[in-house]
């Protein structure tokens, strides 16, 4: 009988100690995982690009040590729905982009040249980051991750850089 007794306000406290926390915890909204990606090959980094554009709201910073004629438009389709708006994006570059190239890119948001870029990249709203490397082949493969640490340091490096580079044509 005591038993029977202490077990209903066991399970009386549980209820109520349940009741109370499940909305604090609710409220909390740190994330204890987040996401790192490995991306190979061009179609899904491009994927991954468009997921960050899409979701983008606020800032996009883009640095690429070189862009080939033959993805520029790709590249401005998927820039495009962020022109105009409340995006703002910052492209920087390496020095001797073409003006036909640079043209294009001004459309989409200010530019900078840099003489030397050792790798590349966007930065989606301080939030998420990918980044681009090439192997000894050369082929291209990114990092992507949602980690809020990475993607500080990746913004600060670009800012670092940004301030250096300079403005107008190449």
């Amino acid at each position: 009988m005591m038993r029977g007794i202490l077990e209903s306000e066991w399970l009386q406290n549980e209820r109520t100690i349940t009741d109370e926390l499940i909305p604090l915890y609710g409220k909390i909204k740190t994330r204890e995982k987040y996401d790192i990606w490995i991306i190979k090959g061009s179609l899904n980094i491009i994927s991954k690009f468009r997921e960050m554009t899409k979701n983008c709201s606020q800032e996009m910073l883009i640095a690429f040590p070189f862009i080939q004629e033959e993805f520029l438009m790709d590249f401005y389709q998927l820039l495009h729905p962020l022109t105009g708006g409340e995006v703002k994006v910052c492209l920087m570059v390496s020095r001797g982009l073409n003006e036909k190239t640079y043209k294009i890119l001004s459309r989409i948001g200010e530019v900078r040249y840099r003489t030397k870029m050792f790798g590349g990249g966007a930065i989606s709203d301080g939030r998420d980051v990918l980044l681009l490397f090439s192997d000894e082949r050369g082929q291209i493969t990114a990092i992507w991750s949602d980690h809020p640490g990475l993607a500080g340091l990746a913004k600060d490096y670009f800012n670092y850089l940004w301030k250096e580079s300079e403005q107008g044509r190449s």
